[in-house]
């Protein structure tokens, strides 16, 4: 979003007060809120998503935590399973809503994924972990997120995707005729 439009957003924000966003309905008065959750993501007012990726990596280094100490007893397999299932899936659930989003922000989802594969692979928490992310074929987040989307675009293109996505979306050759 250029830097104009969001002087202008901020600028016509600051014109409304809660007073005038608040409606009526019968006795109940609703008032406008910061942050709203929808499906799991948490949506904030300026749509930064600062909100929504602090709680994805606030949870996910909760199950890390909780990880490590399964570490210690069980095999390397089945700790790559739990990571996996409690920790990698949070960080792509609804990853393309990050597209775009600014490096220091999508840098707090790449923390968690360094943490995870350091688990992982039994390192120290200051050890260089570009390896352990090759050894275990994961992509970095902003590269996570762009693979979904060209995966989603593929399968637009290929008619594989569900039709209310391919109507929002028309080829360049089909709108310059």
């Amino acid at each position: 979003m250029p830097t104009r439009w969001k002087c202008y957003q901020s600028a016509q924000n600051t014109k409304l007060s809660n007073e005038d966003l608040s409606f009526t309905i019968g006795l109940e008065t609703a008032q406008p809120s910061d942050v709203a959750r929808d499906l799991g993501v948490w949506l904030d007012s300026e749509l930064s998503l600062r909100q929504h990726v602090t709680k994805i990596a606030a949870s996910c280094f909760y199950q890390l935590r909780r990880l490590r100490q399964v570490r210690r007893r069980a095999e390397r397999e089945v700790t790559t399973r739990l990571v996996l299932a409690l920790v990698i899936s949070k960080l792509d659930y609804c990853n393309s809503l990050l597209a775009g989003l600014p490096t220091s922000t999508l840098n707090v989802l790449q923390k968690v994924q360094n943490a995870a594969a350091r688990l992982i692979c039994q390192q120290r928490p200051r050890d260089h972990v570009s390896s352990s992310l090759q050894q275990l074929h994961w992509l970095p987040i902003r590269s996570r997120v762009l693979y979904r989307q060209c995966i989603l675009m593929y399968r637009i293109n290929c008619g594989q995707a569900p039709k209310y996505i391919t109507d929002l979306v028309s080829t360049v050759a089909a709108t310059a005729t």
